[in-house]
């Protein structure tokens, strides 16, 4: 949550500093590029593949050979993505910027918009050449992460990114006294304070395995099983966990090449983010905690408690999601302007973003559950499902955002499609999951989503409601546009939160049981997984 909090924070200081203009769709672009191979190599593939191998050598042969593997697969995620890096940023820099848009012999006012352009996508490849280094240390944090959750610390990993925020909004502050009033030189030096953020969270998680004992050294031993296990599950996890961000990248070039003028990137950065909150808080705190210990239940051959483990973690998804995606619909206007508007960032941009908030809300629920759903998946060793769901994810959503973006729509329709892709491979996982990994209790789970949608309707009410008594208040009409839109958000999200709990409640629906999943009444969901606290 602290994390989120300070995302929230972090995104605000770049809205007002950068607004919604060229320099940070420049950055928007660039950062994709270092955050999809975070997903391919890190979360994507390296860690869900080596977070079973690491459990089962933890629990068969003891941390000192759970070391072993894990400084094998360090050095192997090193020298495989230092080489991505050295060809990728060397193409960058190499890449004949001027000769490709023609901007050598541009003139007129065509000319003049072929070199802005040209200037544009120069700034894009230098950031990325900055930048991509970033993917290294934060893929290697997500090893050293997976490692950590084995163990039952859960605590560390989660304050990297903490860490990383506190960085970027240090460097979002200090940018303006630091260089002035180049949107430029602002961009480069908050590149490189995320840059140090990263080396920190990285050298945290080292820190915190060599106090639990688990001190590991990198060696490239390519007679490690370790190695060949994780080698041998990464190509397809690489695709199948990844799939969203793949679908975010191509969204963004997308918007960059199709959507005429600027801020179309930024709009969908901005939003994406609010969206991002509840799938991250969530669906990614579900599956760190579910996959470790559905992999302990693998390598001691516990295969029939995963179906129904997975089971009770998506009823405690819905029972959060569902609420979460009908109410930053209803409050997407004031939140938007109460963070964003101000400084760089215009009403036009508020109202964009906006827009691209509705669409993307869509997904919010089925986002959070293909993070479940793979873990069951992963946690038996089935990489292979979730890649055959990703590719016709991909393809769907491809086709979806090269139609929606010629319609009215424009960058919100990217939005749209960002939510179809998603739901589209919820229901292809879920066909699957029975055969793949046990048929998991439906009866619970549809009770569960359809008590919380009833909630979230009388939430909706609430409201609509509270909407209607605030426009009657004199005193809020009274304050500028960012306090009135602050407060608006404020009182809307307590009006939706306290409906949707005392609705949810009196519908029987009860967040935490302590029952096994087939024992529960219906409509329950899981208690989240008990860990030990530790200090960073």
């Amino acid at each position: 949550m602290l994390s989120r909090l300070l995302g929230a924070a972090r995104d605000v200081a770049s809205a007002h500093l950068f607004g919604a203009g060229w320099v940070w769709d420049a950055f928007a672009v660039a950062f994709q590029v270092p955050n999809l191979f975070r997903k391919l190599f890190g979360e994507g593939a390296l860690s869900v593949s080596f977070v079973p191998v690491f459990a089962q050598k933890a629990e068969k042969e003891g941390r000192d050979a759970a070391a072993r593997a894990l400084g094998n697969v360090a050095a192997l995620t090193v020298v495989i993505l230092s080489a991505i890096t050295v060809v990728v940023v060397a193409a960058a820099l190499l890449f004949p910027v001027d000769l490709f848009f023609g901007a050598d012999h541009a003139g007129g006012e065509a000319g003049r918009q072929v070199v802005e352009q040209a200037r544009q996508w120069r700034l894009t490849f230098q950031l990325v050449a900055l930048l991509l280094p970033f993917m290294i240390f934060i893929c290697l944090s997500a090893v050293l992460s997976g490692a950590l959750n084995v163990l039952d610390r859960f605590l560390t990993p989660a304050l990297g990114p903490v860490f990383l925020n506190l960085f970027w909004i240090a460097g979002a502050t200090l940018a303006a006294p630091a260089v002035g009033g180049s949107p430029e030189g602002r961009v480069f030096f908050l590149s490189a304070a995320i840059m140090a953020g990263v080396v920190f969270q990285t050298v945290t998680q080292v820190l915190a395995l060599r106090r639990l004992g688990v001190r590991f050294f990198p060696s490239l031993d390519r007679r490690s099983d370790a190695v060949r296990q994780v080698a041998r599950k990464m190509a397809p996890a690489t695709f199948g966990a990844s799939i969203y961000q793949v679908n975010a990248l191509l969204e963004t070039l997308i918007a960059r090449l199709m959507v005429a003028g600027e801020g179309a990137v930024s709009a969908l950065y901005y939003a994406s983010h609010l969206m991002q909150y509840a799938p991250a808080l969530v669906g990614n705190a579900l599956g760190t905690a579910l996959l470790p210990t559905l992999a302990r239940q693998a390598a001691r051959g516990d295969r029939a408690a995963i179906a129904p483990a997975v089971a009770r973690s998506a009823q405690s998804a819905l029972f959060l999601v569902i609420p979460a995606s009908v109410g930053l619909i209803l409050v997407r206007e004031p939140v938007v302007q109460a963070l964003f508007h101000g400084g760089e960032f215009s009403a036009a941009a508020a109202s964009r973003t906006a827009d691209a908030v509705f669409y993307y809300s869509l997904g919010i629920g089925t986002v959070t559950l293909n993070h479940v759903l793979r873990a069951g998946f992963y946690a038996v060793g089935d990489t292979k499902t979730p890649v055959r769901a990703g590719l016709i994810s991909l393809g769907v959503g491809l086709v979806a955002s090269l139609l929606l973006v010629r319609t009215g729509l424009r960058e919100s329709g990217l939005a749209l499609s960002s939510s179809i892709s998603s739901a589209v491979a919820l229901v292809a996982l879920a066909v699957w999951f029975g055969r793949a990994v046990g048929r998991a209790p439906l009866s619970p789970i549809l009770a569960t989503a359809w008590r919380a949608a009833a909630a979230s309707v009388v939430m909706w009410g609430a409201v609509e409601g509270a909407r209607a008594g605030l426009a009657a208040w004199p005193a809020l009409a009274a304050l500028a546009p960012r306090w009135r839109a602050g407060v608006e958000a404020g009182a809307l999200v307590a009006a939706g939160a306290v409906a949707y709990f005392l609705s949810a409640a009196a519908l029987g629906l009860n967040a935490w049981p302590r029952r096994p999943v087939g024992r529960q009444p219906v409509g329950e969901v899981a208690a989240r997984p008990e860990t030990d606290a530790e200090t960073p």
